[in-house]
């Protein structure tokens, strides 16, 4: 086995703010009071599907798509539908994939929901379903609930919806189109939404009666945006708009990180700075895979991180993928960590697993980031693997914990704060 003596690799990222991460909290039983220690698990798709076998390309492929309606909504294209258009782009391509286990009515009925941060108001499946898609769990009959209720079209909550809104029947309905074809259309209502031990009253949800698209068999998304009618953004007056969760690593093989010294990269601070305008910045996005720089960035990162494995074996690039290796005979290769820093001096130090992605059936492993010809950027779940993102949405700071995770490679947890 070769060790390769390596430097850490430094990356200076501006954001729209930091907060250091604290004890977790939540929600009482019904009461929207914040009590201690209550944790809801996170679990990747492929534990609830066994024939989840997305191939890497599959994925890329997604991703992209999904990177290209974000950058529409980051740099202020028009024509962009307002009912939460983050939900627009949230859920649409399939790229989500790590689930919570959520109770929807009394009794509750157990969904696997996508926790989506790029999302804003939850929707799951509903009978009467005209036009559905596959589930694990059977799907959610509010007519089976006690405390199932629809808002009406005068609510404060219809007039959120914003432009993607209609009322027939006295019924608040919407109706979410996406780009590749994917859809859901039904009527808000309020519900009880079940986490372990915790009840929380009168969420605002979508009850979608048709839907089709590309959602990996999960009953739908529980989004956790900044918007009003994010499931986040609802409990505001409970919670302080403070949450926080750890999404499991997907892979542990072989690759080690070896402390030498530090190597900053020459980025000017610029280029991940927002402007007055709007234009620029990191963004955090639970369903983006590959992290994101801009271009100019992307190359001298990327060419500093390839002057660190030199004498690594190089594989051919796979997709918008460019720099890859063939671990085959080095399975414990020693390769660096690279470091994050943000405005006000918080460091986010980088493993291999959030550094870089296997691709499925081989031991190539490829740098999991990728250049985009826009000025935002974008940490996707690969780099937020294993570590504790607090979210303070009032505030609009984000903080860096150490790992809360549950055991188990693919496990991670949601909490309120």
């Amino acid at each position: 086995m070769a060790h390769i003596m390596i430097m850490n690799i430094v990356v200076a990222c501006l954001l729209f703010g930091v907060v250091s991460s604290t004890e977790p909290l939540a929600w009482n039983n019904s009461t929207g009071y914040p009590v201690e220690n209550e944790k809801f698990e996170l679990f990747h798709i492929s534990q609830i599907e066994h024939n989840y076998n997305m191939s890497l390309h599959a994925c890329l492929e997604r991703d992209e798509k999904r990177i290209k309606i974000l950058a529409q909504v980051l740099i202020g294209e028009p024509n962009i539908p307002l009912i939460n258009t983050t939900v627009e782009q949230g859920e649409m391509l399939g790229t989500l994939e790590y689930i919570v286990r959520i109770g929807v009515g009394t009794p509750p009925a157990y969904q696997f929901l996508a926790i989506d941060t790029g999302s804003d108001l939850p929707w799951i499946q509903c009978q009467p379903c005209s036009k559905c898609y596959y589930q694990v769990n059977p799907i959610y009959d509010p007519k089976k609930s006690s405390t199932y209720e629809e808002i009406s079209c005068e609510s404060t909550k219809f007039q959120l919806l914003g432009k993607q809104h209609s009322c027939k029947d006295h019924q608040c309905r919407y109706n979410v189109g996406y780009g590749d074809g994917s859809s859901s259309k039904g009527v808000i209502a309020l519900e009880n939404f079940t986490f372990g031990n915790a009840i929380i009253s009168n969420i605002a949800f979508g009850c979608g009666h048709k839907n089709k698209g590309h959602f990996l068999n999960f009953g739908g998304i529980l989004g956790l945006g900044r918007g009003d009618l994010s499931f986040t953004g609802q409990l505001r007056g409970s919670t302080g708009g403070i949450f926080s969760y750890c999404l499991g690593a997907q892979h542990r093989d072989g690759c080690e990180s070896e402390k030498e010294q530090y190597m900053k990269v020459p980025i000017p601070d610029q280029v991940f700075q927002l402007s007055s305008a709007g234009k620029g910045g990191v963004a955090i996005d639970t369903g983006t895979v590959i992290s994101r720089f801009p271009k100019a960035a992307y190359d001298v990162f990327r060419d500093t991180f390839i002057a660190q494995t030199k004498h690594l074996p190089k594989a051919k690039g796979i997709s918008l993928l460019d720099t890859c290796y063939n671990l085959t005979t080095m399975p414990s290769a020693v390769l660096p960590n690279v470091s994050l820093h943000f405005t006000g001096g918080p460091i986010l130090i980088l493993t291999n697993n959030n550094v870089l992605i296997k691709v499925e059936g081989s031991d190539i492993f490829c740098l999991a980031f990728a250049p985009t010809s826009d000025d935002f950027s974008i940490l996707g779940n690969i780099v937020q693997q294993k570590i504790q993102i607090t979210i303070d949405l009032r505030s609009g700071r984000i903080g860096f914990g150490p790992e809360t995770c549950a055991s188990g490679a693919q496990h991670g947890a949601l909490d309120s704060q």
